[in-house]
């Protein structure tokens, strides 16, 4: 075995990994947060979050773009074209959220229809879909400049963001929002929300001061 290459693979790697894991338990917490809200609500959440996990993956694939552009960039020696590339990145799915927001606020209600014709979940579904519809700017974004970052190899920093965010803010927010201010699913939705837009302007100040660009990995 290769123990330096072993090294380098687990210094980028185990961030990584504890990423996924902290992400996976957000997710799982923010469930449980709406889950005692009923039958219907839970429902129409659940419809909610496959949609979500649909902007998402436009998000994703753009990221594993960035990942793999960025990091042949550093490697190269060439920061300046991992700027470009991450910024062109970001561009693509800046058009890809407003073409995916349009289709969500034009056509919100026939989408859930594809799901349910029940009058309750689909009024859910509606304000959903709005918030979705601005949300999703953020989500994209940030993925995005994550991958870029990942790329780079400052996976600590990922993780770390993804600890505050996601485990934190997210189901604490969610919480708040949703019982003791009264909103329910909207007030989970709305928790979401801020989730999603504490991690695109850490990530966006991060990207933007460079300092990833010169990462010895």
């Amino acid at each position: 075995p290769d123990w330096q290459v072993i090294r380098q693979m687990l210094k980028i790697g185990a961030p990584a990994t504890f990423e996924q894991f902290i992400l996976q338990s957000g997710f799982m917490l923010f469930a449980r947060t709406v889950s005692t809200l009923g039958t219907t609500v839970f429902a129409a959440h659940q419809i909610g979050l496959n949609l979500l996990t649909l902007s998402f993956s436009l998000g994703d694939g753009l990221s594993t773009a960035s990942i793999a552009l960025v990091g042949r960039s550093l490697g190269s020696g060439r920061p300046d074209m991992a700027k470009i590339y991450g910024n062109v990145c970001q561009k693509v799915g800046l058009i890809c959220a407003v073409v995916v927001a349009t289709v969500y606020v034009l056509f919100g209600r026939q989408i859930f229809q594809l799901y349910s014709n029940e009058t309750a979940i689909l009024d859910y579904g509606v304000v959903i879909l709005n918030i979705l519809s601005v949300m999703l700017f953020f989500q994209i974004l940030q993925v995005v400049q994550f991958g870029c970052l990942r790329g780079a190899g400052d996976t600590r920093f990922t993780a770390m963001v993804s600890l505050i965010s996601v485990t934190f803010i997210r189901p604490a927010l969610s919480w708040l929002l949703c019982y003791p201010l009264g909103l329910g699913l909207i007030g989970a939705w709305m928790g979401t929300f801020g989730d999603q837009a504490v991690r695109f302007v850490m990530s966006f100040i991060r990207f933007h001061k460079g300092s990833w660009t010169k990462l010895k990995l």
